[in-house]
Formats: C-alpha cells, sequence, structure tokens
C-alpha cells in the first residue's frame, strides 16, 4: 500500500488540477473575447460616426432685453425708431395697421345687434298671442311669421 503524501482535498484544489479542467473550452473562449476587444480597440480611430444632438432651447442675449408687447396685432406701416435708440415713456414707436382687427370687430358688433333683435323678438313672441308681423324687429322672425301665414 502506497502512503499518500497530500491528502486528495488538498489535490483537488491546485493549480494543475484546475488548469486540467478548464483548458480547453474555456481558454478558446477567453482568446475569443480577448482578441475582439484588441481588435475592437485598434479599429475605433477608424471609424466615424456622425454624432449629433438636438434639444430645445432658448437663446438669449448677453444683456437681457426687454420685450414690446402691443395690445393690438396687425401689420406694422411705419418704425421710428433705430437700434440702440433711447426711448422715452410716451415715444411712438411703431405704427399698426389693424384692419383685420376692426373688420372683426364691427363683425362683432353686427351678431352682436341681430342678438338684441333676436331676443326683443323672443321677448314680444311669448307676451303676444296675436303676432303682428311689422312689430318684428329681425328678419328671421319675421320670415317665419309669413310662412306660417301663408300655410294657415
Amino acid at each position: 500500500m502506497q502512503k499518500e503524501i497530500f491528502p486528495k482535498e488538498i489535490i483537488e484544489s491546485t493549480i494543475e488540477v484546475h488548469q486540467f479542467k478548464h483548458k480547453s473550452s474555456s481558454k478558446i473562449l477567453y482568446n475569443i473575447l480577448l482578441l475582439t476587444i484588441i481588435g475592437v480597440a485598434i479599429s475605433l480611430p477608424y471609424i466615424k460616426l456622425d454624432i449629433y444632438a438636438s434639444a430645445r432651447g432658448i437663446l438669449r442675449p448677453e444683456k437681457e432685453l426687454n420685450s414690446i408687447i402691443s395690445l393690438y396685432s396687425g401689420k406694422i406701416d411705419s418704425i421710428y425708431i433705430k437700434q440702440n435708440q433711447l426711448v422715452s415713456k410716451g415715444d411712438t414707436l411703431l405704427i399698426v395697421n389693424n384692419k383685420i382687427g376692426q373688420e372683426q370687430i364691427k363683425l362683432i358688433e353686427t351678431k352682436n345687434e341681430d342678438l338684441k333683435k333676436w331676443s326683443d323678438d323672443l321677448n314680444y313672441l311669448l307676451s303676444t298671442k296675436n303676432i303682428q308681423v311689422n312689430k318684428l324687429k329681425s328678419l328671421k322672425y319675421a320670415r317665419f311669421k309669413l310662412q306660417m301665414q301663408l300655410f294657415d
């Protein structure tokens, strides 16, 4: 009988046993991974990519500017200021042509008048049983009344 110098547990945890167990497949994977990393590192100076980024932002001047806001919208007819000119309170800076705004105001006023006439006519129609066409202010209800008279 042969006497063992090292016990079995110690022999199994030596480097020789470890290399024998993990020799073939692990080394191949390690070498492939190492060559891939080296190849990528070498090819980096030769690879060119277009890199850009876009983001929303606000451009601001070095000195903060004061904005001028008009209550009315329209087309600028005349400009009475120059760049870096001092302005005082009450100075005329721009003349704004507001034809579109004036037309919109007239349209709203016309609609308002029509609604007032309709409202007066509705009040008259609700308060009277014997309706007379000449007392109606709006053409809408006068036309309805005349149509009703034709069918009666």
